[in-house]
């Protein structure tokens, strides 16, 4: 549906050692704000729209070289290899505002919500950790 790489990708991909390298490799865990998020049941059709047209926004503001995987039911999380603290930031900022700006169905607006994290490329599911961490704790929510 979202046209990412789903949850399973990301984590074969951190155990097959995706990103080993000693460079800094950023992470942001991005959640679609109110949206319910129950994995009990199925996703309104309206619910998918958004989800489909976030992943769509998130795809067209990062570089082609960052990754981009569906995390959990209303979250992506986005790898961005050789990319400082700084400058994720201002990719999750630009991220919030394109998703902001967004046409969406039924006249209803979205945000998300940015966990930001950075690491070396060989600690991935360390830096995945804290990125989730912040999304949490709401330091970077809009």
């Amino acid at each position: 549906m979202t046209r990412v790489l789903d949850r399973r990708q990301l984590d074969a991909d951190v155990a097959a050692g995706i990103g080993t390298s000693d460079h800094v490799t950023a992470t942001l865990m991005i959640d679609v704000d109110d949206l319910d998020g129950d994995g009990a049941r199925s996703a309104t059709s309206a619910e998918n729209r958004i989800l489909d047209s976030v992943s769509w926004v998130i795809m067209s503001t990062v570089r082609t070289t960052d990754v981009v995987y569906r995390h959990g039911p209303s979250t992506f999380c986005v790898l961005l290899p050789n990319t400082s603290d700084e400058q994720a930031r201002s990719v999750a900022d630009r991220i919030r505002l394109n998703v902001q700006k967004m046409p969406v169905p039924d006249s209803c607006r979205s945000t998300v919500s940015v966990g930001v994290a950075t690491g070396a490329g060989g600690d991935l599911a360390t830096t995945i950790r804290r990125a989730g961490a912040e999304l949490a704790s709401g330091v970077e929510r809009a």
